[in-house]
């Protein structure tokens, strides 16, 4: 019966010391994960794409105003070259009247 009672200690001092190793990793883990959002040297932070995430989108048909006018100027040309395109492939002018329709059937 003192076998069981070791085996049970042993297993009881695996289970805290497997706990107490989670617990430091995740403590880690959450440290690396908030220092994520601390300045970095090159490129964009993650703290200034968590910010530009809050923003909401600009309502539909209006460019976002933190792009430069000249970019904004292009894309609206090119969306209204894309919409006459359009408007010439489907328009009324594209489409043709219908001359007749064969109503025999089996053919």
């Amino acid at each position: 019966m003192s076998g069981w009672v070791v085996g049970l200690g042993l297993a009881a001092g695996y289970l805290i010391n497997r706990n107490v190793a989670i617990q430091s990793q995740l403590e880690r883990s959450i440290t690396e994960f908030q220092s994520a959002a601390l300045p970095s040297e090159d490129g964009v932070t993650s703290g200034e794409i968590r910010a530009a995430q809050k923003k909401k989108p600009p309502p539909n048909g209006q460019a976002n105003e933190r792009l430069p006018k000249e970019g904004r100027d292009a894309l609206e040309a090119a969306q209204k070259g894309a919409a006459s395109e359009v408007e010439a492939y489907e328009g009324p002018s594209a489409t043709r009247p219908i001359v007749g329709v064969w109503m025999t059937p089996g053919y």
